[in-house]
């Protein structure tokens, strides 16, 4: 059963980077960011931004606090069900 467990983990860890990836991105849309001019904002570099755009692996929590400070937002805003998404499930 403890494997059945690990897979649960790997599948809401990446759920929880898809939502974050999407929101940033929403986000950076709405307030007109390019990817450079974020990185260049937030405090974090360019490649570390394309990762946690694509996802990819663990991203330190001080770098998610720097993409929601940049984006005027609380951590919680950026795991939150982006709108269309939280919109659909108010129907289920």
């Amino acid at each position: 059963m403890e494997h059945g467990t690990d897979r649960m983990h790997a599948l809401f860890a990446f759920e929880d980077s898809v939502i974050l990836a999407t929101n940033i991105e929403r986000l950076m849309a709405e307030q007109n960011y390019d990817k450079k001019k974020f990185a260049e904002v937030a405090g974090i570099t360019r490649p570390t931004l394309l990762k946690l755009l694509r996802g990819e692996g663990d991203v330190k929590l001080s770098t998610i606090r720097k993409a929601a400070s940049a984006l005027d937002v609380s951590i919680c805003e950026l795991f939150s069900d982006p709108p269309a998404v939280a919109s659909s499930r108010k129907h289920l």
